[in-house]
């Protein structure tokens, strides 16, 4: 039977399972009724009293309790993004503590929902919100599932909040916020509509993150006891205590749930308390802003790599020297994640009574000067570590740089400064040991084996920490992990492009017309003596031609400002990656000479300052082109930089990491554009199946697709599209607008406006392919025109249905009908291409865990459906482990769908089991009768069957116990046969007999096994 239409809402089906479920984790439900709450940052005084005196060891009086509120409402009313009460919040050396991060069972943990935030007529009222010690400090929103909008219009929603002025100071407190629509993450969606995200609260440039669980975070079902708990629950939010027995809500208490899962990931109490006090940091802005800070999370492969550290590192009893590598993809984050991962391993050692020091070592001046400037910009006391004596006096000295008790001291170090003479001595402070912890960055470069400076960084200190950092390990003859140790932690395109934290990049052909001209030069350059032609010579001998750096930069300049404008972004910038010094130079006289762009060139050749000068103006923009040559292609973030020339094709890991240097994300960019002069498709393809390689292995961990877009699937779909538009009077707008007048049918109406918003995506794709033969005929400029009328024809449409016809609008449509134009306007359906994406690998170890535990979890396996999943994944498995080393591209792309693929049918089983075993009561008797007979094929259908079984349930259940337990197959038999008469109207003999012989014997079993 069908629940009330409000029993089934969004409290019962998502927020009152997530209110449950904190407690589940350890968190007390808190009322609001009657609840004594200080009205300027909703601190709840009377648990915030409780829990000082708790912390502190000692009464507080009243006078004492209103000084720190006082204190904390100053705090939160500072204009620094909420880093002065952050600073208090987690201080630990404090007279007065507001937290207790050593012993945190001495702090009070509560939810409450429905809690108010009001400020000068404008207020917000969060589902759940998460109080410590009283103080509000996390807060959970939830919606249905495929709610209108989705999670855009949750994050939208939030924006809007965060940026009014009578709002900030609650936003200064809170430091984490979280949203979910009890849905599993769609990462083949283009748009964000379904799962589960968190951020911290950072105005209009706040980041919503996903987060992906990496570790098995067991948690306890509901016990009897806490039934009552529930029962106030539901009470004090106005439902009745019946809806705790219906099907639906048993299910959405479930721990496993999408919505339950992301609240134990993140809101598990030792997750929580991490999170808290390491996964915070306001960074201090580089140019001028109503407020001087950002307020950043650690985002979740930052948070597994800070604890891979310390599991496979640091408590690896086996390790002679204790080092590892952590390989992120660009753009991941990995200065961010030394500064982490350097405030918790401080705290870490600090509980030994060991004092740490902490070195960024990296291998070039400008990448020392950039990470100097990233962990300054996060408050860290920056050591730059300027000459070998420098070091050597550094590394001998015990002692911290560190300005305050809460700050953390750094020393960044070029590798060139390690000698003979920079080695540590067996020292202590005071009577504290001395750790010293290295981050060497970008461990694909400069750290060879048999070099002195690879020799002096090991020999510098035989009881250090050694942490290499990079996204594109070496693996030829110097692999990374031969020498730093195998991986800690691995996070590579795949995720990193599906958490938005990186672009797909898409690779675009040369316009016909300049091929044919680069052709005719071609023929002018060999010279006649010459009796073979060495190509490679005459394509470097081509690219520093001055006739061709003329062309191509005419051909760039009229690409660019194309591109800006159908991009219609003014702001982004372009490089170009040049074969040589002589080039960059060329090409940088002759865009200087003809076009009105603002360039600059950054070589070795030039002065440093000079570079310096020129890579802060492109990055503020003042500087619209950079020329390079052999520098910026790894550690250079620039978000604005989104087209990229290319002219030189790298080899291996120097590919990865020029290519890699548009895809950071900007604005509403999907993509980062690269300009293929080089034609790096071969060296591409060898360089991925290394990666794929490397990342599959033993099926330790990832596998890789590919990423640079196949314009043959384009053109397939614009001949596929114009066809069906054929109908249309497109080349008249006017004559399209009658067309459109003579439908009614707003189905019929949206499916033109998908159809054109799809052409329209495509034409641009088109564009930036230079495909001009299908597209040199087409009008954009119409074609925008022709999708702003089926606009108008649908909201006329939407707007006469809700006014009945007459005009007036009484049902509250409006608002639906700009939901749905907002989210249609910008081309919600977008061409879908197949796409050869950079790395965006899929995590075969993983899929093969998450099989397994959905397997595990199947409770009835003794199906046939069950075996067949069995049999594909160690099937699948076997295919995985041969011919590595002749695996294609292609190859590792179709292994990785398979293994996707049979994760999906395992979930959809997992899935099914789980509904079963929840309409069963989870009785293992019923469950196995019911597998056992649908796999007959007894001829009953699923609902009458399961019918038969809760009817007969209760029977059983009650004379096995009245006889103390039925061993005897017979006796049960008899004690079923009378029971299964009820339905013998409906069923044949034979069928029952079926039944009870099965449900006979399944009893027997069970017996037995208890």
């Amino acid at each position: 039977m069908l629940l009330k239409s409000q029993a089934f809402n969004e409290d019962t089906r998502v927020k009152i399972p997530a209110l449950v479920h904190f407690t589940r984790l350890g968190y007390d439900y808190v009322s609001l009724k009657g609840a004594n709450i200080e009205p300027k940052c909703k601190i709840f005084i009377d648990i915030f009293k409780k829990s000082i005196e708790r912390i502190n060891k000692r009464t507080f009086n009243n006078q004492e309790i209103k000084g720190l509120l006082r204190e904390i409402r100053t705090l939160v009313e500072n204009n620094d993004a909420g880093l002065s009460f952050y600073k208090r919040l987690t201080a630990g050396h404090a007279n007065i503590k507001l937290i207790d991060f050593i012993d945190t069972s001495n702090n009070y943990i509560n939810v409450v929902t429905e809690l108010e935030f009001s400020n000068e007529g404008e207020s917000f009222r969060p589902d759940i919100t998460v109080l410590i010690n009283g103080i509000p400090l996390a807060y959970f929103e939830v919606k249905v599932p495929n709610n209108i909008g989705g999670m855009i219009v949750e994050r939208n929603r939030e924006l809007e909040r965060y940026g009014k002025r009578q709002l900030s100071h609650f936003y200064r407190m809170i430091q984490i916020t979280s949203f979910s629509n009890n849905q599993d993450y769609n990462d083949q969606s283009k748009y964000t509509y379904e799962g589960s995200f968190y951020s911290t609260p950072n105005g209009e440039n706040t980041k919503f993150q996903f987060f992906r669980e990496e570790e098995d975070i067991s948690v306890t079902s509901i016990k009897s006891k806490d039934l009552k708990s529930i029962s106030e629950i539901m009470h004090d939010n106005g439902y009745s205590s019946e809806i705790q027995g219906t099907r639906e809500f048993q299910t959405n208490l479930h721990p496993e749930t999408p919505a339950n899962r992301f609240i134990t990931s993140i809101y598990s109490l030792d997750r929580f308390w991490f999170i808290l006090q390491y996964g915070i940091v306001h960074v201090k802005k580089l140019y001028k802003s109503d407020t001087p800070f950002e307020k950043h999370i650690i985002r979740y492969p930052q948070l597994f790599g800070i604890k891979n550290m310390t599991s496979k590192v640091l408590n690896n009893p086996e390790a002679m020297i204790k080092k590892g590598v952590i390989w992120h993809t660009q753009g991941s984050g990995k200065t961010a994640l030394a500064y982490y991962a350097s405030r918790y391993l401080r705290d870490y050692f600090q509980k030994e009574n060991v004092i740490t020091k902490f070195y960024f070592v990296v291998d070039r001046i400008d990448l020392l000067q950039q990470a100097a400037e990233e962990f300054r910009k996060r408050g860290v006391t920056v050591n730059e570590v300027t000459s070998r004596a420098d070091f050597m006096q550094d590394i001998k000295n015990p002692t911290v740089n560190s300005t305050a008790n809460d700050d953390i001291s750094i020393s960044v170090v070029n590798i060139q400064k390690f000698s003979t003479q920079s080695i540590a001595e067996d020292d202590s402070f005071d009577g504290l040991n001395v750790q010293r912890i290295y981050f060497l960055d970008e461990v694909h470069r400069s750290y060879k084996d048999e070099g002195v400076y690879f020799s002096h960084l090991f020999r510098s200190d035989r009881n250090a920490v050694f942490f290499g950092l990079t996204g594109t390990p070496l693996l030829k003859e110097y692999k990374t992990t031969d020498l730093f140790g195998d991986y800690i932690h691995t996070y590579f395109y795949d995720k990193s492009i599906a958490d938005g934290y990186t672009l797909r990049i898409k690779k675009e052909l040369i316009a016909p017309h300049f091929k044919q001209r680069i052709e005719n030069l071609v023929k002018e350059l060999p010279n006649k003596k010459e009796k073979s032609i060495d190509l490679k010579s005459i394509k470097n001998r081509l690219y520093e031609d001055e006739r061709f750096c003329e062309l191509a930069v005419d051909y760039i300049h009229e690409d660019f400002v194309n591109f800006r404008e159908k991009m219609e972004d003014s702001h982004i910038g372009a490089m170009i990656v040049t074969v040589s010094v002589d080039q960059a130079k060329r090409i940088y006289h002759f865009l200087n000479e003809k076009t009105n762009l603002q360039t600059a060139l950054v070589i070795s050749e030039q002065d440093k300052e000079e570079n310096k000068k020129n890579q802060k103006a492109f990055r503020e923009g003042s500087i619209s082109v950079l020329i390079v040559y052999n520098m910026l292609i790894t550690g250079f973030d620039a978000e604005r930089l989104k087209r990229l020339y290319l002219f030189r094709s790298p080899k291996d890991h120097n590919l990865l990491q020029t290519i890699t240097r548009v895809n950071r994300p900007h604005k509403e960019y999907d993509y980062g554009y690269i300009v293929d002069f080089a034609d790096i498709d071969s060296d591409y393809e060898g360089t991925m199946t290394k990666y794929m390689e490397e990342l599959t292995g033993d099926l330790n961990d990832q596998q890789i697709n590919s990423f640079i877009v196949d314009v043959k699937k384009i053109r397939e779909e614009f001949h596929i599209v114009s066809k069906k538009l054929v109908p249309y009077k497109l080349d008249n707008i006017e004559h399209f607008s009658m067309q459109l007048n003579g439908i009614n049918k707003k189905n019929k109406v949206l499916e033109v406006m998908m159809l054109l918003k799809k052409f329209r995506g495509i034409y641009l794709e088109l564009w930036l392919s230079r495909q001009e033969d299908l597209i040199s005929n087409i009008d954009h400029l119409r074609l925008d025109r022709a999708i702003k009328e089926v606009e108008r024809r649908w909201k006329t449409l939407i707007f006469l249905e809700g006014s009945g016809g007459n005009g007036s609008n009484n049902n509250g449509n409006e608002t639906i009908v700009n939901l749905i134009h907002d989210l249609l306007k910008d081309g919600v359906i977008f061409v879908t291409v197949k796409e050869e994406e950079l790395a965006t690998g899929i995590d075969i170890n993983k899929l093969i865990s998450q099989i397994n535990k959905l397997l595990e979890q199947i409770i009835f396996k003794d199906t046939e459906e069950f075996h067949i999943l069995q049999l594909r994944l160690k099937d699948t498995i076997q295919r995985a482990r041969e011919r590595t080393e002749t695996r294609t591209l292609n190859d590792y792309i179709s292994l990785g769908k398979e293994f996707e693929k049979l994760k999906i049918d395992t979930t959809r089983v997992y899935t099914n089991s789980r509904i079963v075993a929840e309409e069963f009561q989870h009785d293992l008797v019923c469950i196995k009768a019911f597998n056992i007979l649908r796999d007959s094929s007894i001829g009953i259908d699923d609902e009458k069957l399961k019918e038969i079984l809760l009817k007969t349930k209760g029977h059983y259940n009650e004379r096995v116990k009245i006889n103390n337990g039925l061993k005897s197959v017979k006796m049960t038999k008899d004690l079923i046969g009378p029971i299964l008469q009820i339905f013998k109207k409906d069923i044949s003999f034979d069928k029952i007999k079926k039944i009870r012989d099965v449900l006979a014997t399944t009893i027997n079993e069970e017996l037995e096994n208890k």
